[in-house]
């Protein structure tokens, strides 16, 4: 799989990564929030709670690629984010906010 990465979207390569790199499993892995990162006697780790096996508070230590990447990923979804599209503040999150006023139609649905 990683001799293709290059040819997943974009937005998909860094959660293959960061889960591949922890050992999260993906909806762990999206659940990353922008304050889950940690600089502890100059090491990063991922603080985080692993919904499957009900652990709260998991710290998981991360290479320095990895913690560059995510401080990179969680910086754009700071700019990015608004209460809208990013309320509970994920690092991983698509930032396109769905119309609220207007319902889907079924000649919407066809032009999508």
């Amino acid at each position: 799989m990683f001799g293709n990465i290059n040819d997943l979207h974009s937005d998909v390569q860094p959660i293959i990564w960061t889960a591949f790199k922890t050992g999260l499993r993906i909806l762990d892995t999206l659940s990353l929030t922008q304050d889950c990162l940690v600089k502890l006697k100059g090491k990063y780790s991922l603080v985080t709670d692993i919904e499957k096996t009900y652990v709260k508070g998991h710290s998981i230590p991360i290479d320095d690629e990895l913690a560059h990447m995510l401080v990179v990923l969680k910086e754009q979804s700071k700019l990015k984010s608004s209460q809208d599209n990013n309320p509970n503040g994920y690092i991983f999150v698509r930032y396109r906010v769905l119309e609220k006023e207007n319902p889907i139609t079924n000649t919407r649905l066809l032009n999508n």
